[in-house]
């Protein structure tokens, strides 16, 4: 089952079972090992977490949009 049919599926779960809350999700991690020498710059630059971050921030989005009334969305960029 994907991302996307995993989020709806617990959304709904928490709308029709908790009284439909305000959703918050507070934080996103990209993994990855790193080295002694990287730096913020390297980190800002990194393509990969900047794709992986969008690519998790459209499904998140479509999840909420298809499944809950209210939703807050705030994602740490950490590595």
């Amino acid at each position: 089952m994907g991302t996307r049919l995993v989020l709806r599926k617990v959304l709904k779960y928490i709308k029709e079972n908790y009284k439909d809350p305000e959703i918050m999700v507070t934080g996103n991690r990209y993994k990855e090992t790193l080295g002694e020498k990287d730096v913020l710059q390297d980190a800002l630059s990194d393509s990969n977490m900047k794709y992986y971050h969008m690519r998790h921030l459209r499904t998140l989005g479509g999840a909420f949009r298809d499944t809950c009334r209210h939703s807050v969305i705030m994602v740490f960029l950490t590595r």
